[in-house]
C-alpha cells in the first residue's frame, strides 16, 4: 500500500470512532405544502461580501448548493463547473494532471477570478496570474458561487468575466461530526476524503485531509494507431483547517490554513509522447478573519498569504524528444492580500459597504537546458520583480424584500505601483412584478492588471509600459419561479468589450496592449420540478467572439474563442426512486469549436456524452454511490494532439457521523 493509501486509512479508522449525525433530505433546498407541491427556498448566499438571501440577488448568480456537491461524488471541481451554463473548462475530461483553462462566457481564464472563502487567489509565477483548480478538490468544498458579468468593484483585478467564489466546509454548529468519502474506479484512480468538524463552548473548528491517485491516461495522442503512448500518472494530496473563536459576543475571530500538493506525468507536446518529463506542484494559504459587529454595522477583515511553487523537470534518461538533453524549471509565487470593510444599514431597505484592500505580489523564476550547445539558463530574482495595488471601494443595495425595485451600485478607485490609477463602477437594477417574474440587469467597469510576467520577464516591452486591461461588460435578462415550484427559467444576455488587450507582439518579440475583444452571448436555464421526487433541469449556451487586431500593417478582426462551442447544452434529471434510492443522468452536448496553433486553425468535431449517477442510502450514516461518466465511451478531442478519457466508472461510500 502506498503512503499516500496509508495515510487515508489512518484517518478514516480515526473518522469510524465518531458519534452518530443524519443525514440532511434529497432536496435540502426545497420544502412541500400539504398539496405534495415543491417550494423552493431561498439559499443564503455571500457574493456580495456579505450574508444575504438569493431572492435579493440583483445580478447573474448561480449557486451550486452542498446537495448538489454530494451528488457530484466521483467527479472533479472542473467537471462540476464545466456542467454550468456559460462555462466551459478546457481539460476537465483530459489526462488528470492536465492544465485547465476556465472560461467564463468565452472569455480567457485570466479574466475570471477564483476566490476560497471570498479570499482572491492568484499565482504570481503565471503568464496570466490565473488560480491552479488542480489544486482545490471537490471534496472539501461546501458550495460554490458563480458571479456572472464585471465584479471589479467589489473584487479588484481579474473580475472581468466574473467571480467563481468557493466555499470551503466550515465547523458544525454543534458537537462532533467527523465525515468519510472513498471511492475506487477506472485507470486505477482512488478518490478520497476524511476529516472532523464541531464545536465546544466558543471554538469551532474543522480539519479535512483529501487525496487522489490515479494511473491516468496519456496526455498526448498518437496519430499512428499502431502506436501506444505511455500513462501519465497523477497524484494530489490536500490539508486545510480552521479554527473559529467568539472572543467576545460581538468578536469573532478565525485563522486557516490549506495545504496542497500534486505531482505528475507530462509528455513533450501535442502527439508527441515523453517517458520522463513530470512536475510537482504545491500551494498554501495561511491566514485570519475577523468579524465585529459594531453600533454602525459589521466590520470584516482578512489577511491571507498565498504561496505557489512549481517544477518542471525533463530529464531525457528514457526519452528525448525536445531540443535538450535536460532542462528544468522552478516558478515561485507570493501572494499577500488584506481586506476589511465596513457594512452600514442605513435603513430596513438601504445598505452601504465601504472597504479598502491591498495586493501585493512577487515572482522568481530559474530555468535551465542543456544541449549539445552547451547550458543555458535564465532567472527572474530581482526583487523590484513585484507589484501592489491599493482598492477603496463603496456599494449601495437597495432592497424592499419583496415586489418592486431593487439595485446595487458601488464604485472603485484602484492605484497600481506600476501602471497608476482606474476607475470602476457598476450599476445592477433589477425589479420584481410579482406572481414570480424579474427582470435584472448589470452594467460594470471591470479591469485586469498585467501580470508580473508581463511585465518583468525578458519579454517585457522596454518602450512603453503596459497598461491594465479594461471592460465594459453589459448583462441582462429574465426569471420566472412558478408560485407552487413546478417550474422555474431564466433568460440572460451578454455583451463584453475589452480594450487594450495584451498581446504579444511576434515582431518585437515583447507584450503590448494592442486589440480590442468583442463577445456576446446568450443562456436559457429552465426546470421542472416532479413533486419532491424528481426535477429535469437544462441550460443552453450560444457565445460568439471576435479580436480586432490594431496597430499592424493592416488591422484585422476575425473569430478567435478557440476551443470553446458557439452551442453547447447542458442536461441533467434526478428521480428519488424511493427514499434511500436516487438515481440520476447528465447529457452534454458540445458543438463544433475550433483549436489553432502555428498560424493554422483546425476543426474539432461536436462531441455528446451521457453520464449516470446512483446513489442508495444504506442508513441516516453510510451511503453508497455508482458513478459512470460518458457511458457510451465517447472518442472526442477538447485540445488537438491531446488524449480524452473514455468510458469512467467508479463507485465508493459515504460515511457522515
Amino acid at each position: 500500500m502506498s503512503r499516500i493509501k496509508y495515510s487515508l486509512a489512518v484517518a478514516l479508522a480515526i473518522v469510524f470512532t465518531g458519534s452518530v449525525r443524519a443525514q440532511s433530505d434529497f432536496y435540502q433546498n426545497t420544502e412541500t405544502d400539504s398539496t405534495g407541491t415543491i417550494r423552493l427556498q431561498e439559499v443564503e448566499v455571500t457574493a456580495r461580501k456579505f450574508p444575504y438571501k438569493t431572492l435579493e440577488q440583483t445580478k447573474n448568480l448561480t449557486v451550486i448548493t452542498n446537495e448538489e456537491i454530494k451528488r457530484s461524488q466521483g467527479l472533479s471541481l472542473s467537471e462540476v463547473l464545466d456542467r454550468q451554463a456559460g462555462i466551459t473548462i478546457n481539460g476537465a475530461y483530459s489526462s488528470p494532471g492536465k492544465n485547465l483553462n476556465v472560461y467564463v462566457r468565452g472569455a480567457d481564464p485570466e479574466y475570471t477570478l477564483i476566490t476560497v472563502d471570498g479570499v482572491p487567489l492568484y499565482d504570481p509565477s503565471g503568464i496570466g496570474s490565473n488560480f491552479d483548480l488542480r489544486f482545490l478538490p471537490l471534496e472539501q468544498i461546501e458550495r460554490i458561487e458563480i458571479l456572472k458579468g464585471g465584479q471589479s468593484v467589489l473584487y479588484g483585478t481579474d473580475a472581468i468575466a466574473g467571480v467563481i467564489n468557493i466555499i470551503t466546509k466550515k465547523a458544525e454548529a454543534n458537537g462532533f461530526s467527523p465525515y468519510a468519502t472513498l471511492s475506487y474506479g477506472s485507470f486505477n484512480t482512488w478518490d478520497g476524503a476524511a476529516g472532523v468538524r464541531g464545536s465546544a463552548g466558543k471554538v469551532d473548528y474543522h480539519v479535512g485531509y483529501s487525496m487522489l491517485d490515479t494511473d491516468g491516461i496519456s496526455e498526448a495522442v498518437s496519430e499512428e494507431e499502431s502506436v501506444e503512448f505511455e500513462e501519465d500518472g497523477f497524484t494530489r494530496q490536500t490539508v486545510q483547517a480552521n479554527v473559529g473563536l467568539q472572543a467576545t459576543p460581538a468578536l469573532y475571530i478565525s485563522p486557516f490554513v490549506r495545504y496542497s500538493r500534486f505531482d505528475g506525468d507530462l509528455d513533450q507536446s501535442a502527439f508527441v509522447d515523453e517517458l520522463d518529463y513530470t512536475y510537482e506542484f504545491e500551494n498554501y494559504q495561511l491566514g485570519l478573519r475577523g468579524e465585529w459587529q459594531t453600533t454602525i454595522g459589521e466590520i470584516k477583515a482578512l489577511y491571507s498569504y498565498n504561496h505557489t511553487y512549481r517544477f518542471f523537470e525533463d530529464d531525457s534518461t528514457l526519452s528525448q524528444n525536445g531540443f535538450s538533453a535536460y532542462s528544468n524549471g522552478k516558478y515561485i509565487g507570493d501572494e499577500h492580500f488584506a481586506d476589511i470593510y465596513l457594512n452600514h444599514p442605513i435603513s430596513s431597505d438601504l445598505e452601504l459597504t465601504v472597504g479598502v484592500d491591498y495586493r501585493g505580489s512577487s515572482t522568481e523564476q530559474y530555468t535551465l537546458s542543456v544541449s549539445e550547445f552547451g547550458p543555458f539558463a535564465t532567472s527572474l530574482e530581482d526583487d523590484s520583480v513585484s507589484q501592489s495595488q491599493v482598492g477603496i471601494y463603496t456599494a449601495l443595495f437597495y432592497n424592499r424584500g419583496g415586489e418592486g425595485f431593487s439595485t446595487e451600485a458601488g464604485l472603485r478607485g484602484n492605484r497600481h505601483s506600476v501602471y497608476g490609477e482606474n476607475l470602476l463602477f457598476n450599476f445592477s437594477p433589477s425589479y420584481n412584478f410579482g406572481g414570480g417574474w424579474s427582470l435584472f440587469a448589470n452594467v460594470a467597469r471591470a479591469f485586469r492588471a498585467p501580470s508580473l510576467y508581463q511585465l518583468y520577464s525578458e519579454y517585457s516591452n522596454p518602450a512603453e509600459q503596459l497598461d491594465a486591461e479594461t471592460a465594459m461588460t453589459y448583462d441582462g435578462g429574465v426569471q420566472y419561479i412558478q408560485p407552487q415550484g413546478r417550474f422555474s427559467v431564466r433568460a440572460s444576455a451578454f455583451y463584453r468589450d475589452v480594450n487594450d488587450v495584451i498581446a504579444f507582439d511576434l515582431t518585437n518579440y515583447v507584450y503590448v496592449n494592442r486589440d480590442r475583444q468583442l463577445d456576446r452571448g446568450i443562456e436559457l436555464e429552465p426546470a421542472v420540478y416532479f413533486g419532491n421526487r424528481a426535477k429535469v433541469a437544462i441550460n443552453y449556451t450560444y457565445l460568439k467572439g471576435e479580436i480586432e487586431e490594431e496597430g499592424l500593417e493592416t488591422d484585422t478582426t476575425y473569430l478567435n474563442l478557440y476551443r470553446r462551442p458557439e452551442h453547447s447544452v447542458s442536461a441533467n434529471v434526478e428521480y428519488q426512486v424511493t427514499d434511500a434510492l436516487l438515481i440520476s443522468s447528465n447529457v452534454q452536448w458540445n458543438g463544433e469549436r475550433q483549436d489553432a496553433g502555428f498560424n493554422e486553425t483546425f476543426d474539432l468535431e461536436p462531441y455528446f456524452l451521457l453520464n449516470v449517477h446512483a446513489q442508495y442510502r444504506v442508513n441516516s450514516q453510510l451511503s453508497l454511490f455508482f458513478r459512470a461518466n460518458n457511458l457510451l465511451d465517447e472518442q472526442f478531442t477538447e485540445v488537438r494532439g491531446y488524449g480524452t478519457r473514455g468510458r469512467n466508472i467508479s463507485g465508493g461510500f459515504s460515511f457522515q457521523l
